[in-house]
């Protein structure tokens, strides 16, 4: 076990324990997962125990000191692994992630919480189900990284690691930035496994140039040899040939949907979002042009209904003005011939005063 590390025996038994309980332990062991769901991102089988493999990917080993500040993770804090009532047994990760785009923050907090379950006989296998949550990048609150690592005994001192990741989202998000979003996490997934792939295939170069007799020690790790481990993002790969027991596995990538964590930050570009927002302006610019033109060429033109009311006011008026002047004729008429009588009877009044 490595130096400093303390882990109870019932928490992950050892090989050496399992070996003694089973004639069967060279056969080949696969991981009761009914199916794995996500993109397929690692599958290699290496030279290395199952226990190997815990102590490099889930302790505080110096090789996972040094796979952190290959990736520029700073303040790495794992708390220790608890079981609630459950019997489930978990642990919370945080650090920090340096991010190097030239719009975005230099660096974001990242929270992962892992939970392991043990299946099979002692030391058979295990499977780590981790789920990310990134702080300080734009829709980091929207959508969760989730991944799932399985690792299985092939034999005594050789084991599979599978590794299967995805998202899930929170809340809907527009799809364009949803696009982007997926392609920026399954970018730094794959820059990510590809990585760890690069730095356990070292760690198995390393181990097997060692003595014979120092080959099944699995607490040392030399600070000084993973020093000199450059770094696998930018180095090229190597020539040299991968140890005779090291043998690689075809990769089929399943349907991309979510399963459990990773710890890559999205990197968002605020270019691309400006010109985004610049574009739906232009947009929302030409349809108000083209509607108020619209509004305007309707407004310019008399509409059918208002003709026709116009008209029918029109003969209205004509046949009240007809019938208003047919009565003042009448009324003139009365008036002269009202005219007529008292103009007889002023003189029939003449005639009797002369008399």
């Amino acid at each position: 076990m490595t130096p400093g590390v303390s882990r109870p025996i019932d928490e992950f038994p050892s090989i050496a324990e399992a070996s003694s309980q089973s004639s069967l332990e060279q056969e080949d062991v696969n991981c009761p997962c009914d199916s794995h769901a996500g993109k397929l991102l690692l599958d290699n089988v290496y030279p290395l125990s199952v226990d190997e493999i815990y102590e490099l990917l889930f302790t505080d080993s110096p090789w996972f000191k040094k796979f952190n500040e290959a990736l520029k993770n700073s303040g790495y804090i794992a708390s220790a692994w608890t079981t609630d009532k459950d019997g489930v047994r978990s642990r919370t990760c945080t650090y920090t992630m340096a991010l190097n785009h030239a719009m975005a923050p230099k660096s974001c907090v990242v929270t992962e919480k892992q939970i392991i379950s043990h299946f099979g006989r002692n030391g058979d296998g295990f499977i780590v189900n981790k789920e990310t949550q990134n702080s300080g990048v734009p829709y980091a609150n929207d959508f969760t990284i989730q991944c799932v690592y399985c690792v299985s005994k092939i034999s005594e001192h050789e084991a599979r690691i599978k590794v299967h990741g995805g998202i899930v989202y929170k809340k809907n998000i527009w799809s364009v930035v949803r696009g982007y979003i997926e392609k920026s996490t399954y970018q730094g997934l794959d820059d990510h496994y590809s990585a760890l792939e690069k730095m356990l295939r070292d760690e198995c170069q390393r181990k097997a140039m060692r003595p014979e007799g120092n080959r099944d020690e699995v607490d040392r790790y030399d600070e000084e040899s993973l020093s000199s481990v450059e770094d696998p993002i930018t180095e090229t790969q190597p020539t040299r040939s991968p140890p005779p027991r090291m043998r690689a596995i075809k990769r089929d990538t399943p349907a991309q949907t979510p399963t459990t964590t990773a710890v890559i930050a999205v990197q968002p570009d605020y270019g691309f979002y400006i010109r985004i927002i610049i574009c739906l302006l232009a947009g929302l610019l030409i349809l108000n042009t083209l509607l108020l033109f619209r509004v305007n060429k309707i407004e310019s033109q008399p509409a059918l209904g208002d003709d026709v009311a116009q008209v029918l006011k029109r003969i209205a008026d004509q046949g009240k003005s007809d019938q208003q002047t047919a009565a003042l004729e009448n009324l003139l008429e009365k008036v002269n011939q009202l005219a007529s009588e008292l103009q007889k009877l002023k003189m029939q009044i003449s005639s009797k005063q002369e008399l």
